[in-house]
């Protein structure tokens, strides 16, 4: 289920940037991606507990 879930937030992210006319990098990591998202969209993240999860 954990990997089923990071690949919704993942793809969610990619089609965020592809939306906005952004390049799409080919990579995996959720926590880059939303750094490139974080001007179009505003969510929080909790960057510390993130890292501590992140498999990337």
């Amino acid at each position: 289920m954990a990997f089923h879930s990071q690949q919704s937030v993942e793809k969610s992210f990619k089609a965020l940037l592809e939306h906005n006319k952004q390049e799409v990098p080919k990579q995996h990591s959720t926590l880059k991606l939303y750094g490139l998202v974080s001007e179009f969209i505003d969510i929080f993240v909790n960057e510390e507990m993130y890292k501590k999860i992140n498999f990337h």
